[in-house]
């Protein structure tokens, strides 16, 4: 990015790296105006000069970046510019589930279980995938490679608080 760029300057001074972000970044700009965004920022950066912002939780600091976001969605109330700036593309968001033990509804119709995936997949119609992108962190173990895919396996236990 172009060090002139001011999209690029907020982005660095918030440590924001990922397109997702910085696309939002420049949404804000264009809907809300550079002066609003630098007020933002400067904001962020008074906040996180002092002792920073927790989490919902009360147990970790934001970053930056969440610092910055968490204040940028608390004034602005207009839903069109919500949407835009927030939404990638305009697409409708993914409903987030708002209790941790909430039942994850299944697509699969009754009787059907995972053990019968193998069945599914010589009745499921071929799609194409033109790009996919994974992020898993930790240590996977030992690949098996395969004609068409790779398979690796990991398991997660979460933290102990």
């Amino acid at each position: 990015m172009d060090s002139d760029d001011p999209v690029a300057q907020i982005a660095a001074a918030l440590g924001e790296r990922y397109t997702a972000p910085v696309a939002q970044i420049r949404r804000l700009i264009e809907r809300c105006g550079l002066a609003q965004v630098t007020t933002w920022l400067t904001r962020t950066q008074e906040i996180e000069a002092g002792e920073g912002m927790l989490r919902h939780n009360g147990k970790r600091r934001r970053t930056p970046g969440g610092t910055f976001f968490y204040l940028v969605k608390g004034e602005i109330s207009e839903p069109e510019v919500r949407k835009y700036v927030f939404t990638p593309t305009g697409a409708p968001r993914r409903s987030r589930t708002t209790q941790p033990n909430e039942a994850v509804r299944s697509t699969a119709a009754p009787g059907e279980r995972w053990e019968d995936r193998a069945a599914w997949l010589t009745t499921a119609e071929l799609g194409k995938a033109t790009t996919v992108k994974v992020t898993i962190i930790g240590k996977p173990g030992k690949p098996v490679e395969r004609q068409g895919f790779t398979l690796v396996r990991m398991s997660h236990t979460p933290k102990l608080d």
